[in-house]
């Protein structure tokens, strides 16, 4: 649990193969996020994060909960090969202009309320 780390500003974590939970809510600071091969990773919370502007997440095989809610100035998200994400909530992400998920085969809710400036939505397989 990293919630509340004012000045964290960039965090990029591969190869995290015994993390199941991971959370990040109220980093204000927060800007750049990447996840990759984080292979037990189940839960990720990343609500309030007030200045996450990109989140990249490949190969988090085992993620099925990933809460953005409040990430005002989110404008990218780029989700690859999670294939046991079911929900995905990103209300009130009001920047996010780019949506692309790819290869998340279980995905059953998807929660888009008060995306205002979604432009591009890419869902592929």
């Amino acid at each position: 649990m990293l919630s509340n780390c004012l000045a964290l500003m960039y965090l990029m974590l591969s190869y995290c193969l015994a993390i199941t939970y991971l959370m990040l809510s109220n980093c204000l600071t927060l800007m750049y996020l990447m996840l990759s091969y984080c292979l037990a990773l189940t839960y990720l919370m990343l609500s309030h994060c007030l200045a996450l502007m990109y989140l990249m997440l490949s190969y988090c095989l085992a993620l099925t909960y990933l809460m953005l809610s409040n990430c005002l100035t989110l404008t990218c998200l780029m989700l690859s090969y999670c294939l046991a994400l079911t929900y995905l909530m990103l209300s009130h992400c009001l920047a996010l202009m780019y949506l692309m998920l790819s290869y998340c085969l279980a995905l059953m809710y998807l929660m888009l309320s008060y995306c205002l400036s979604l432009m591009y939505l890419m869902l592929s397989y």
